[in-house]
């Protein structure tokens, strides 16, 4: 293991990781440098070249096309390292399907043989290659008619290669957070600073994505409130503005919200319907501009939603531009209705 304490110093150097994974090449160049002013001879220091790789499995995409050989004709009431196995059945309507043979190789193996045009022989594995307690090579083969390989880019492919995360936030205003004045509401302002359940949320997800944002300018909504002399707002802007939802930095948001909770009467229901369809707007006018730009809405909300099937409306529309939505659930309800909306185990229906 090394020890740092016996190496020699050369010279030291901080960057933000948001900084590397924004370069094109994921290539950084620093000036080493020291933050002790007594050590000899500073700028003799040397530079420092910092690359972020991607720690995942391929990108590679393969597509392969096969076809068989000299199959042996099967009667329907008969009974007869990382490799790929590839196996023929015979199709039975019944669903009891019988293995004709198979190959195991591995995809270079696949590309070998496409790009040569040769076959290869089925085998029937030992334990029903009829009866016989070796395997059985038939005189079917297996040909790679069509191998084509690709690569998929991952997200951080388009951040090195300049698309921008810009960061949107929604915050829930509703009746059922309790109390702003009173210490047990989710709203509650601590006079001593420490930030409550909704600021912790804004810190922690907002701290990071802000530094994927060089314009950091953030539209910023509140649902569920009832402004003075005013209905019930499903969408509002934490600003107070008519027209521009945009805040400057994490701090801003921080100040708009705390703002928004001394001019705004808790209200409700939670609705997340026309909140999403806003920030879709902004998504698709970006998508129209040819603007590398990618948005994540974050929604912070204590409560399950009542318009849950206009909500689902809402993300199967933004499905289709550059959005990820984001829901947090914070205090202590029961957020399982919610996972329906992952869309994980089966697809949205409109």
């Amino acid at each position: 293991m090394l020890k740092l304490e016996e190496q020699e110093f050369l010279g030291e150097a901080t960057c933000l990781l948001s900084e590397v994974i924004t370069k094109r090449n994921r290539l950084l160049t620093l000036k080493l440098g020291v933050s002790e002013h007594n050590l000899p001879n500073p700028s003799k220091f040397g530079e420092l070249t910092v690359q972020a790789e991607e720690n995942a499995g391929s990108k590679a995409i393969m597509e392969m096309v096969f076809r068989c050989s000299d199959l042996e004709v099967k009667d329907l009431l008969s009974k007869s390292e990382n490799p790929l196995i590839i196996e023929c059945f015979n199709f039975s309507s019944n669903g009891r399907h019988e293995l004709v043979g198979k190959i195991v190789k591995s995809v270079a193996e696949l590309e070998s043989m496409y790009h040569n045009q040769n076959g290869e022989h089925l085998v029937v594995p030992a334990s029903t290659a009829h009866d016989c307690p070796s395997k059985e090579v038939l005189k079917s083969q297996v040909y790679v008619e069509k191998y084509v390989e690709s690569n998929r880019h991952t997200f951080l492919d388009y951040i090195s290669a300049g698309c921008q995360l810009n960061f949107m936030v929604a915050i829930d205003f509703t009746a059922s957070n309790g109390n702003p004045r009173l210490p047990d509401s989710l709203h509650y302002i601590d006079p001593s600073g420490r930030p409550n359940v909704y600021q912790k949320a804004i810190l922690e997800i907002g701290d990071i994505l802000q530094y994927y944002d060089p314009a950091k300018r953030f539209p910023s909504w509140g649902f569920g409130a009832r402004p003075i002399d005013g209905p019930c707002s499903h969408c509002f802007n934490l600003n107070g503005s008519t027209y521009q939802p945009e805040v400057d930095g994490i701090q801003g948001i921080m100040s708009a919200y705390v703002s928004a909770l001394r001019n705004v009467s808790l209200a409700g229901p939670t609705l997340l319907g026309q909140l999403i369809s806003t920030a879709t707007t902004i998504a698709s006018q970006s998508l129209a501009g040819n603007q590398q730009k990618y948005f994540i809405l974050l929604i912070l909300t204590d409560g399950v939603v009542t318009d849950f099937q206009e909500t689902i409306d809402a993300i199967i529309k933004a499905s289709d531009f550059p959005l990820s939505i984001i829901v947090v659930g914070v205090g202590g309800a029961d957020f399982k209705e919610m996972e329906v909306m992952q869309g994980s185990d089966q697809s949205l229906q409109s």
